[in-house]
């Protein structure tokens, strides 16, 4: 049996959809059901239920993917030896951030986690969370920082933390005048500012507002959302931000209200892909950066 025809058992196992494992395996779905056939015929027995809502695995297929994914480790493992990876240093780690986490992100002590526990230097990057999720499953990215929702099928994952959604206005607009939280029905109509297209929170907010109905008018969408926010200086604008950021702001003009009715809560998940060479410290990795978060 050919490693390639394992790793593809893999993938359908783990997508459990011969549509997600082939674009995630970057074959075509014919050729993955010849290999997926392959298998079942070499061990003399039905792996997978072909469902309509997808390939459902079997009592023994359940049993197997352990074992394949030992081989597939002590593989990868003899291949990293033939290839004379263990005399050369460290590779350093790429993080990819979804575009705009690093307004969220503590830079610096990923950084210092990933050298005092690998050994590593890192390598970040900041990309459209569709661009992180293709990187992690070809191999191109160690780690990634996303914001639910993601296809998470192939990847390991944790929530490292938190974040309601907020507005911030210039003392003068009429939403300054209370400071408590106020219903997102409020910015209905009303011009706001938001990040880029490609700016996760600012995905998040667009999907926010259309599932509860609520359509503001979006007049500019800018790259630094809090520097807008630090030089805001007219009434008429409504910015909307995650609270994370509210430390970042300086601005004494500027007014903050939480969003509520409903309530809007950014969750952002540290992700690796399962299966991964540095699985191991990942991790671990993983466990660290969800703990600083947690103690902070």
């Amino acid at each position: 049996m050919q490693i390639q025809a394992i790793r593809s058992f893999l993938a359908v196992y783990e997508a459990q959809n011969m549509t997600r494992a082939s674009e995630q395996l970057f074959i075509t779905q014919q050729c993955l059901s010849r290999q997926i056939r392959g298998v079942e015929n070499e061990l003399g027995a039905q792996l997978f239920i072909r469902q309509k809502s997808g390939m459902q695995p079997t009592e023994l297929c359940r049993k197997i993917a352990p074992e394949f994914k030992k081989i597939i480790s002590c593989y990868d493992s003899a291949s990293a030896l033939c290839a004379g990876k263990q005399s050369e240093a460290p590779q350093a780690l790429t993080f990819v951030l979804a575009d705009g986490m690093s307004n969220y992100m503590d830079i610096s002590m990923l950084s210092e986690l990933v050298q005092r526990t690998g050994g590593r230097d890192l390598v970040i990057e900041e990309r459209p969370a569709a661009d992180c999720v293709r990187m992690l499953r070809a191999g191109d990215a160690d780690m990634a920082f996303l914001l639910e929702p993601f296809d998470d099928t192939m990847l390991e994952h944790t929530l490292i933390r938190q974040d309601y959604g907020c507005i911030a206005v210039h003392r003068d607009h009429p939403l300054a005048r209370d400071l408590g939280p106020v219903p997102l029905a409020a910015i209905n109509g009303l011009k706001t500012v938001t990040g880029v297209k490609t700016n996760c929170a600012s995905e998040h907010f667009r999907r926010y507002c259309q599932e509860a109905h609520v359509y503001p008018q979006n007049v500019a969408s800018v790259t630094n959302v809090t520097g807008f926010i630090n030089r805001l200086a007219q009434g008429d604008i409504v910015v909307l931000l995650l609270s994370c950021v509210i430390p970042q702001i300086t601005n004494p003009d500027v007014v903050i209200r939480k969003v509520v009715d409903p309530e809007l809560i950014g969750k952002c998940h540290c992700c690796f892909r399962r299966g991964s060479e540095n699985e191991t410290l990942l991790r671990e990795l993983m466990e660290k950066i969800r703990e600083n978060y947690a103690g902070g």
